[in-house]
């Protein structure tokens, strides 16, 4: 029984600075989900936002975050993943 479709070639969108490549539409799925791939760009982000009727999770791949805490030392920290 087949429960997900892979998504037939779609050309990558551009979303502010992120590339999303898709993977999954929802309409393919049964459960209403769709998946892809976000390559977010060094410094590059998405402003603070809401859903009216969808939930968004991530899972991250690999990524370099760099914590700054003014509460701490004026030196950042970098984590790599």
């Amino acid at each position: 029984m087949l429960l997900f479709a892979r998504t037939s070639a779609i050309e990558p969108i551009q979303v502010l600075s992120d590339q999303l490549r898709l993977l999954m539409r929802s309409a393919d799925s049964p459960f209403q989900m769709s998946a892809m791939v976000v390559d977010v760009p060094p410094g590059g982000f998405v402003p603070t936002h809401t859903h009216a009727k969808e939930e968004e999770g991530y899972f991250v791949l690999s990524a370099t975050v760099l914590n700054v805490n003014p509460n701490e030392a004026s030196d950042p920290t970098v984590c790599r993943f």
